[in-house]
């Protein structure tokens, strides 16, 4: 309980150093308010007291759910209609496509598809009350260090 404690001092001067240095509140919440009571004690295991945050609120779900379409369904829907055009131009038009052209081009745009379904979640704003920009530019900047740092096994 005492290292919970330490961390929420430490929390509590850090807000008001901010507050102190001019720095704009983001949050009407405390970050104290978040931490997590854990006891460490190797006799009984890890036992958590308090929200833990193992889940994705359902909002961000949702939210990620949608960029997830977007920046994913829109390379794959061009995708798709590129097949047509292909046929047409070799078919109607007469113009000889090489092969390894459209496999380029097929690929490189559902590749992007692919690179949509990551991009629509690390740009997602994980905070609740916070919907963040179209496209998710300065969330991405934000969630992609946590993210990469995860794989290291470093948090």
């Amino acid at each position: 309980v005492n290292h919970v404690v330490q961390l929420q001092d430490n929390i509590r001067e850090f807000e008001a150093a901010a507050r102190a240095a001019g720095a704009p509140a983001e949050r009407e919440q405390s970050y104290v308010d978040n931490v997590v009571d854990l006891d460490l004690d190797a006799s009984s295991g890890t036992s958590y007291t308090g929200d833990t945050g193992d889940t994705v609120p359902e909002v961000v779900t949702n939210r990620m759910l949608k960029r997830i379409a977007i920046f994913a369904g829109s390379p794959v829907l061009v995708g798709m209609l590129l097949f047509p055009l292909f046929y047409y131009v070799k078919k109607v038009q007469g113009i000889d496509l090489p092969v390894w052209a459209v496999y380029i081009v097929q690929t490189t745009i559902f590749g992007g598809g692919l690179l949509g379904i990551s991009y629509g979640i690390i740009s997602t704003s994980f905070d609740e009350r916070r919907e963040g920009s179209f496209l998710g530019w300065n969330e991405f900047r934000a969630n992609l260090p946590q993210v990469l740092s995860s794989f290291g096994g470093r948090k």
